[in-house]
């Protein structure tokens, strides 16, 4: 078999792949073409007698529900011009995982990335690979593996000459938020505060972009318990999501403005913001944050003593939940539930949420949720006269909040066992206790 003929069999492989993919779909060529080419052209294409554009692939791979990378990789095979665009083929598979990261498929995501031949990319094309990859490995919740590739990327972002700051400063917003992720709310700080130094340095004009940082930094500051510093950077933040009209990034503003407010004793600002969230979240629709965020708003209502309505937003928040078995919204309906009960006076109903509220934070393995839940349940122990139980509860949501970085839970729990110390008669340990509280206090 001489040059030509080895030339022509591999060429059938493309050609012979469009067309079969064309039958296969019951499509005709003129169908196929759909008007942006001639049938002429395509016959010729899936004769292998001429080599497709790659506007022409492009079309191809929608009409036939193929991704891009799958066809340009025949098409390098093949013919000799193409060869040239080995480069893109890798680039073209990046991008397939990136759409499937922007449309929620991270396990997808991940699949196109394994198919990358990383010996053809160039020292930007990898970094960027690296940071496609930690955001894979972000929406599988795999921290660990996403900070390592998101940092490798930063590295070799920030190796590059003539790299755009822009791209550098995703790939270190992504790592803050990584930390968020895994309740290490200072080290994502730090990363954020380099981000919002390079924007205050007018060297990022992307306003979605900023409006990321100022969103990210505020929910920092507000799980730290600076409240007054969050509700700034919330505020920058929320002009620019009602600018961009984008309807998800306002609802997260919007909750964290109420959660803000909520905090800050100002409930009627509060159960106006959460209103507004959870309204977008259902619009979106996005159930589980509208179960999440109508819990909080029928916190917010209880504490201003709108009761029936408050159990009505409650009890849809664990139906939303439950009908979704979703565990952190489960956990969070349960909890808010808890509360409600508790500040009602019906223990017996608060137990039950209580209990049900610490299984689902052990589901979830998340030290913070779970220190919040036992401390909760230790308040209601206590009450319900069983205590020895709550004070034992109390221990353990410390021992569980202590290998977190939440000064301010730390704080809050430490109190309330202080409290339930004191109310026994055992003054010595209380103070101690008091005194421990007050080591809790945020640098920032």
């Amino acid at each position: 078999m001489n040059a030509n003929q080895t030339q022509l069999n591999e060429a059938v492989t493309l050609g012979s792949k469009i067309k079969n993919k064309r039958l296969e779909l019951g499509l005709s060529q003129k169908e196929l073409v759909a008007g942006s080419y001639s049938e002429a052209y395509l016959s010729k294409v899936e004769r292998d007698q001429m080599p497709p554009s790659d506007g022409f692939l492009t079309h191809l791979a929608s009409r036939l529900d193929l991704t891009l990378s799958d066809l340009l990789e025949e098409a390098i095979k093949v013919h000799p011009k193409v060869k040239k665009a080995a480069l893109e083929a890798q680039e073209l598979k990046m991008m397939d995982a990136h759409i499937a990261i922007q449309t929620n498929q991270p396990e997808k995501a991940r699949y196109f990335l394994k198919k990358v031949e990383l010996e053809e990319l160039t020292p930007d094309l990898l970094a960027r690979y690296y940071a496609i990859f930690g955001e894979a490995e972000m929406g599988l919740e795999n921290y660990e593996a996403a900070l390592l590739n998101l940092e490798r990327a930063l590295q070799l972002f920030k190796a590059t000459p003539r790299v755009a700051v822009l791209e550098v400063e995703r790939v270190r917003s992504s790592l803050g938020l990584a930390y968020y992720r895994q309740n290490k709310h200072f080290l994502a700080l730090e990363h954020h505060q380099l981000c919002l130094k390079a924007i205050n340095e007018g060297q990022i004009y992307d306003s979605r972009f900023k409006m990321k940082v100022y969103y990210n930094l505020a929910n920092e500051y507000h799980a730290i318990g600076n409240h007054p510093q969050a509700l700034q950077f919330y505020r920058e933040a929320v002009k620019l999501a009602e600018e961009g009209e984008d309807s998800t990034d306002l609802a997260g503003v919007y909750w964290g403005i109420g959660l803000v407010y909520r905090a800050l004793e100002n409930l009627a600002m509060a159960q106006l913001y959460l209103d507004k969230s959870a309204t977008l979240y259902e619009t979106i629709p996005d159930l589980k944050l509208a179960s999440t965020v109508r819990g909080i708003l029928g916190l917010t209502m209880a504490e201003r003593h709108e009761f029936e309505q408050a159990e009505v937003a409650l009890q849809a928040a664990l139906e939303i939940a439950t009908r979704l078995q979703n565990d952190n919204a489960l956990y969070s309906a349960y909890t808010n539930l808890a509360y409600f009960y508790y500040t009602k006076g019906n223990l017996s109903a608060a137990e039950q949420n209580a209990e049900a509220g610490v299984l689902k934070a052990r589901t979830l393995n998340n030290g913070l949720l779970l220190g919040q839940a036992l401390g909760q349940l230790a308040d209601i122990k206590i009450a319900r006269d069983f205590t020895e139980e709550g004070l034992a509860l109390f221990e353990e949501a410390l021992s569980v909040l202590a290998q977190t970085d939440s000064a301010e839970y730390l704080k809050q729990v430490c109190f309330r066992y202080a409290a339930a110390l004191e109310k026994k008669g055992n003054l010595a340990t209380a103070i101690q206790m008091y005194r421990k509280a007050y080591t809790y206090q945020s640098p920032c």
